[in-house]
């Protein structure tokens, strides 16, 4: 009779190690997810951000290559203006 005692009270113990190392395993995939979840969102915060940062450097990358464009058309006109003066001017 005390052996069957001994044995439910043995058997309790096991089931309720074993629910607690279930439970253990639960809250640590839980646990593994919600940092997942968190780490996505900041890569996606990141590539958000990455894109608006591109977006930025695209457009004042365009507007250095209009000021370089206006630049050497105003030295094309210089020359240009130089070259009828020097004519005018009997040089040529």
């Amino acid at each position: 009779m005390v052996t069957q005692v001994s044995e439910i009270y043995l058997q309790k113990a096991k089931e309720t190690t074993r629910l607690k190392r279930r439970k253990t395993v639960v809250r640590n995939r839980i646990e593994q997810k919600k940092l997942m979840r968190e780490s996505l969102k900041a890569t996606k915060r990141e590539a958000a951000e990455g894109k608006s940062r591109y977006r930025l450097l695209k457009m004042m990358r365009n507007e250095l290559r209009d000021e370089v464009n206006r630049v050497i058309n105003d030295f094309v006109r210089l020359r240009a203006l130089e070259t009828l003066v020097m004519q005018e001017l009997g040089f040529f």
